[in-house]
Protein backbone atom coordinates (compact mmCIF):
# COMPACT_ATOMS: atom_id res chain seq x y z
CA UNK A 1 0.00 0.00 0.00
CA UNK A 2 1.46 3.46 -1.28
CA UNK A 3 1.50 6.05 1.81
CA UNK A 4 -1.05 8.74 1.26
CA UNK A 5 -1.00 12.42 2.67
CA UNK A 6 -4.34 13.42 4.33
CA UNK A 7 -4.86 17.13 4.24
CA UNK A 8 -7.55 18.19 6.95
CA UNK A 9 -8.74 21.78 7.33
CA UNK A 10 -9.64 20.48 11.26
CA UNK A 11 -6.60 20.62 13.39
CA UNK A 12 -7.83 18.53 16.04
CA UNK A 13 -7.40 15.52 13.94
CA UNK A 14 -3.43 16.06 14.08
CA UNK A 15 -2.54 16.75 17.70
CA UNK A 16 -1.56 14.38 20.21
CA UNK A 17 0.69 14.11 23.42
CA UNK A 18 1.62 17.23 25.01
CA UNK A 19 1.33 20.67 23.40
CA UNK A 20 4.13 23.25 23.31
CA UNK A 21 2.12 25.25 24.92
CA UNK A 22 1.33 23.06 28.12
CA UNK A 23 -1.94 22.14 26.96
CA UNK A 24 -2.96 18.49 26.86
CA UNK A 25 -3.30 17.52 22.82
CA UNK A 26 -6.54 15.55 22.36
CA UNK A 27 -5.65 11.61 22.22
CA UNK A 28 -5.78 9.82 18.85
CA UNK A 29 -5.02 6.24 17.46
CA UNK A 30 -2.68 5.54 15.68
CA UNK A 31 0.24 8.11 17.85
CA UNK A 32 1.75 10.29 15.40
CA UNK A 33 5.52 9.79 15.90
CA UNK A 34 5.65 13.38 15.28
CA UNK A 35 2.87 16.51 15.99
CA UNK A 36 3.54 20.06 15.93
CA UNK A 37 0.96 22.11 17.07
CA UNK A 38 0.28 25.81 16.51
CA UNK A 39 -1.96 28.74 17.71
CA UNK A 40 -4.78 29.01 15.89
CA UNK A 41 -8.85 27.70 15.03
CA UNK A 42 -10.90 26.38 13.27
CA UNK A 43 -14.27 25.94 12.93
CA UNK A 44 -16.11 22.76 10.55
CA UNK A 45 -18.89 24.00 7.78
CA UNK A 46 -21.89 22.59 8.38
CA UNK A 47 -21.30 21.31 4.93
CA UNK A 48 -17.67 20.14 4.34
CA UNK A 49 -16.50 19.08 1.40
CA UNK A 50 -14.04 16.05 1.11
CA UNK A 51 -11.80 15.79 -2.16
CA UNK A 52 -10.55 12.21 -3.20
CA UNK A 53 -8.19 11.61 -6.10
CA UNK A 54 -10.28 9.92 -9.02
CA UNK A 55 -9.74 6.29 -9.51
CA UNK A 56 -8.91 5.77 -6.01
CA UNK A 57 -11.49 3.29 -4.11
CA UNK A 58 -9.48 2.43 -0.99
CA UNK A 59 -8.85 6.36 -0.44
CA UNK A 60 -12.76 6.73 -1.13
CA UNK A 61 -13.65 4.86 1.49
CA UNK A 62 -11.62 6.14 3.95
CA UNK A 63 -13.55 9.67 2.99
CA UNK A 64 -16.34 7.84 2.78
CA UNK A 65 -15.75 6.55 6.65
CA UNK A 66 -14.75 9.79 7.63
CA UNK A 67 -17.90 11.58 6.19
CA UNK A 68 -20.33 9.28 8.11
CA UNK A 69 -18.79 10.15 11.17
CA UNK A 70 -19.10 13.60 10.49
CA UNK A 71 -22.73 12.54 9.78
CA UNK A 72 -23.22 11.23 13.31
CA UNK A 73 -21.09 12.48 15.82
CA UNK A 74 -21.60 16.09 14.21
CA UNK A 75 -25.04 16.16 12.24
CA UNK A 76 -22.73 17.57 9.29
CA UNK A 77 -24.02 16.50 5.95
CA UNK A 78 -20.56 16.05 3.56
CA UNK A 79 -20.05 15.93 0.44
CA UNK A 80 -17.17 13.97 -1.17
CA UNK A 81 -15.68 14.94 -4.75
CA UNK A 82 -13.24 13.95 -7.31
CA UNK A 83 -13.27 17.17 -9.44
CA UNK A 84 -12.90 20.85 -8.25
CA UNK A 85 -10.39 23.15 -6.63
CA UNK A 86 -12.03 24.00 -3.24
CA UNK A 87 -12.25 21.56 -0.49
CA UNK A 88 -12.20 21.57 3.38
CA UNK A 89 -10.49 18.18 3.51
CA UNK A 90 -8.64 16.34 0.50
CA UNK A 91 -7.03 12.96 0.77
CA UNK A 92 -4.32 12.25 -1.70
CA UNK A 93 -1.46 9.62 -2.56
CA UNK A 94 1.89 11.01 -2.73
CA UNK A 95 3.77 10.68 -5.75
CA UNK A 96 7.01 9.14 -4.64
CA UNK A 97 7.12 7.46 -1.13
CA UNK A 98 8.77 8.91 1.83
CA UNK A 99 10.99 6.94 4.16
CA UNK A 100 10.00 8.92 7.08
CA UNK A 101 6.69 7.52 6.87
CA UNK A 102 6.99 4.32 6.10
CA UNK A 103 4.64 2.04 4.31
CA UNK A 104 1.84 2.72 6.32
CA UNK A 105 2.57 6.17 7.39
CA UNK A 106 0.55 9.30 7.15
CA UNK A 107 0.52 12.94 6.36
CA UNK A 108 -1.74 15.21 8.26
CA UNK A 109 -1.50 19.19 7.23
CA UNK A 110 -4.18 21.48 7.94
Amino acid sequence: MKPFAFTASFAFLLLAGVAAYGQPLPAIIPQPVYAKQERGEYQLPAQPVIMVPAKQEAIARTAGLLASQLKSGLGRETRITTTGTKSDISFSLLAQPMDKLGKEGYMLQC
